[in-house]
């Protein structure tokens, strides 16, 4: 069995211990944990601009970026049961960007706000809603806004839906209806990123939901 042979009594917690060439522990003492890996540092889910700072003693992050979802259509108008819903809006885009960060640095970001719905008109097609807009962090990555979707047809058929956003150059991308969650633990956050619904007959679009933005920090010690 080992012998110690250097005084190193007491409890060591989270142990720095030498040993010789001959197996022998000759010393010990209580070390350092290593740093938290990936740390939730910002969570934002408004549409206000803000800037970012990184921790002092981080030295990567990841930043799980939202686009904000189109308007919906607004809804054809006709008497009668020929009058077309409008589109669906397009869903925001969605991306996750890997950067290193220098302790202390910051970084802008601005908030995607979602796109408005479209009107019902008497006389002619339902109008389209508004495209939502995107959510960027300056120097790191940008999620588009999903497209507006077109007006319902007065008479005769349904508008098309809004094309998605997309996320440029991330490590990983998706539709944001799939990826309402923020991935470490599984923590619901609805109720940003998605599309606005189309109108019904006679009725408008509803409006787009907007961007968010989510930064882990691999903090060191």
């Amino acid at each position: 069995m080992p012998r110690i042979i250097k005084s190193a009594k007491g409890t060591f917690t989270t142990s720095t211990v030498t040993i010789d060439s001959s197996g022998r522990v000759i010393s010990a003492a209580t070390g350092s944990a290593g740093g938290a890996n990936q740390v939730p540092t910002l969570l934002v889910s408004s549409d206000s601009p803000g800037t970012f700072t990184a921790t002092n003693n981080a030295n990567f992050g990841l930043a799980y970026i939202y686009g904000s979802g189109g308007g919906g259509g607004g809804g054809g108008t006709h008497p009668g049961p020929q009058a077309g819903n409008g589109g669906d809006g397009g869903e925001g885009g969605f991306g996750v960007f890997g950067f290193p960060i220098s302790g202390g640095e910051s970084h802008n970001y601005t908030i995607g706000t979602g796109g408005s719905g479209g009107n019902a008109s008497p006389i002619q097609p339902g109008t389209a809603g508004q495209a939502g807009q995107a959510t960027t962090l300056t120097n790191v990555g940008t999620a588009n806004g999903g497209n507006g979707g077109n007006g319902g047809i007065r008479q005769g058929g349904p508008g098309t839906a809004g094309t998605a956003g997309s996320a440029p150059g991330a490590l990983f991308a998706t539709l944001v209806v799939d990826e309402k969650k923020i991935f470490s633990g599984g923590v619901p956050y609805g109720g940003f990123g998605g599309k606005g619904p189309g109108g019904a007959p006679g009725g408008g679009g509803q409006a787009g939901d907007h961007g968010a933005l989510f930064i882990y920090e691999n903090i060191g010690v």
